[in-house]
């Protein structure tokens, strides 16, 4: 026989899964509630409703808190449960690990839902047969879910894969690509990799801050190019999912930089091209995942983790090889991962990891400016001058001139007479 409460959950589900996202958590324990779950919820990713007594969540607050932890970390989003009963009762104190709130058609207790869900009260609405009203309103929840998945399968066959950020990337990595050797600039390869965002000591410190990012765009090499962006595509399929599409690109984007800055930091002068600082740095934040969802205590993904981590080594050996944006970019993924993770117990950790970043960006920065010298058995002014020109004869005559006059000042040699 199917109660009223069980009927004005089913209510409540119905309204937040149609008009706020979320879904059904599967829970085999007990049929008395429901569980749903919302990865991008700002507040209360996991909600609970029950047509138990409020007495029950404080007799079963451990089973509630461990459920709760689960699919926390299943979504990458761990908070407090908001745990709702059906019925008369009265919060009558707070609970320091539950967000509790009582609701009925007459009256509302404990936590201020319509604050967060404006007009969920008014979804327990009257019917005579609960019977009926349960077939009718998991019937509409049928059809909606239904209706869902269709139109998910028929955009996933169109688009079979859609990590859209890592596909955005390595479209612009694609296109630099092609303008490198489809340009008329006649200057060597790695003159065309400056050319078009590459790092290069010289003109980062000459004013080009911007190449500590676009290096991560640029490629020479077809081989290069097809290993990054198999990598890019393959880590996107689920740390999109995982972090967010904003917080993945962060992660990307300040890893490539921070590979970079070791580079400014460590090397005399040098050109380095290519996106394996930021891929480091998306591993890094992805074995931040695996070990704050437990995933590292099954032996499949520990072996497989190993493997990764033990090739990834292996390649900093490899001739060329620029190892210490390998090394930038995995710390400063591991710290983006860190504060990426959306959990509450993670407050203290994630304010700590601010502070080492900060430390660590001080340290970088003094070690740039102590580095920052260019040995002049190492000074390419020859070509220099020619990319120079190239952006001259491109149309960026202010900014190529202004370069010029800001390497003479690295350098220490006068080039008011180089005419470009």
């Amino acid at each position: 026989m199917i109660s009223r409460e069980r009927v004005q959950q089913v209510q409540l589900a119905r309204f937040l899964v149609a008009d706020y996202g979320y879904r059904f958590a599967r829970s085999m324990d007990k049929a008395e509630e429901i569980w749903l779950v919302n990865g991008r919820a700002r507040q209360f990713p996991v909600i609970r409703i029950s047509s138990f007594p409020l007495s029950e969540a404080y007799l079963d607050k451990s089973r509630i808190l461990h459920l709760n932890r689960l699919y926390s970390i299943a979504i990458n989003n761990v908070q407090k449960p908001l745990d709702i009963h059906i019925g008369p009762d009265a919060v009558q104190t707070a609970d320091p690990d539950l967000v509790l709130s009582v609701l009925d058609r007459e009256h509302a207790s404990g936590y201020d839902l319509e604050t967060v869900f404006p007009g969920l009260q008014a979804q327990l609405a009257e019917f005579e047969d609960p019977q009926q009203e349960f077939l009718r309103l998991n019937e509409s929840l049928k059809q909606q879910t239904e209706e869902k998945n269709r139109r998910k399968k028929n955009f996933i066959s169109a688009h079979p894969e859609l990590p859209w950020a890592s596909y955005c990337v390595a479209l612009v990595c694609c296109i630099l690509f092609l303008c490198i050797h489809l340009s008329g600039f006649d200057g060597n390869d790695t003159e065309k990799a400056v050319l078009y965002g590459a790092y290069y000591k010289p003109f980062v410190l000459a004013g080009e801050w911007w190449r500590l990012v676009t290096v991560g765009f640029v490629h020479v090499e077809p081989w290069h190019l097809f290993m990054n962006v198999m990598s890019l595509i393959a880590l996107g399929r689920s740390m999109e999912t995982l972090f967010g599409r904003r917080s993945y690109l962060l992660i990307l984007l300040t890893s490539t930089a921070g590979g970079s800055l070791f580079l400014t930091a460590t090397q005399a002068n040098g050109v380095a091209v290519g996106l394996s600082g930021g891929l480091y740095g998306l591993m890094a934040a992805l074995l931040v995942y695996v070990f704050h969802s437990g995933a590292y205590q099954n032996p499949r993904v520990r072996s497989n983790l190993y493997l990764v981590l033990g090739m990834n080594l292996m390649i900093n050996f490899l001739p060329g090889v620029a190892y210490m944006a390998h090394l930038g970019g995995f710390f400063t993924g591991l710290i983006g991962g860190i504060l990426a993770t959306r959990d509450a117990g993670w407050k203290l950790l994630q304010k700590n990891t601010m502070a080492a970043a900060a430390v660590l960006v001080c340290v970088l920065g003094w070690l740039c400016w102590q580095n920052r010298a260019i040995p002049s058995d190492q000074q390419y002014l020859s070509t220099d001058i020619r990319i120079l020109r190239e952006e001259y004869r491109l149309g960026l005559h202010s900014w190529s001139e202004y370069m010029l006059e800001n390497l003479g000042k690295l350098y220490g040699v006068d080039l008011k007479e180089v005419s470009l």
